[in-house]
């Protein structure tokens, strides 16, 4: 299960003590989790974020990076990190059916990411054009309308 977290909760000492007391009272999901941080925010906070995954990862848990390529950052500072996976942004997969330029973007991307073991992701997948241009590209997984229309959260008991 993928947990959205927003930029400004990498700098939030007190959700991160919440956060990692939470997971420590349930090993057992723990695992079972990976939480998502946008790129822009990865960027702005990088040493919060180095700090995050090592104790993230201390309990079994993965992060990604979502709308990867949309901040224009360079590559270089995926090594520190090491995500689980990076997401590519929608506007990427969007144009990829006709634009030379976002297909060399995604496979650059994709080479540089599973040089790290890190897993690459399409986003916003929309038509069977752009899922043909991912295939073709060896992109490791897609999401999207076209895939799959989102539902609502199941109503928990109680």
């Amino acid at each position: 299960v993928a947990i959205n977290l927003s930029a400004i909760s990498l700098t939030d000492v007190s959700f991160h003590g919440w956060l990692l007391q939470t997971l420590d009272r349930h090993p057992d999901r723990a695992s079972r989790l990976t939480f998502e941080v946008p790129e822009y925010g990865a960027a702005l906070h990088l040493s919060a974020l180095r700090t995050l995954i090592t104790e993230l990862s201390r309990r079994g848990s993965g992060v990604g990076l979502d709308h990867f390529g949309r901040g224009f950052n360079p590559f270089g500072y995926l090594a520190g990190i090491k995500p689980s996976y990076l997401k590519v942004d929608g506007r990427y997969v969007h144009s990829l059916p006709q634009d030379a330029d976002s297909r060399f973007f995604i496979r650059t991307l994709r080479e540089v990411a599973h040089g790290l073991d890190c897993l690459i992701i399409a986003e916003a997948v929309e038509n069977a054009d752009q899922l043909r241009a991912i295939e073709e590209l060896r992109v490791d997984a897609a999401q999207g309308h076209h895939l799959a229309t989102p539902e609502p959260w199941p109503q928990l008991p109680g």
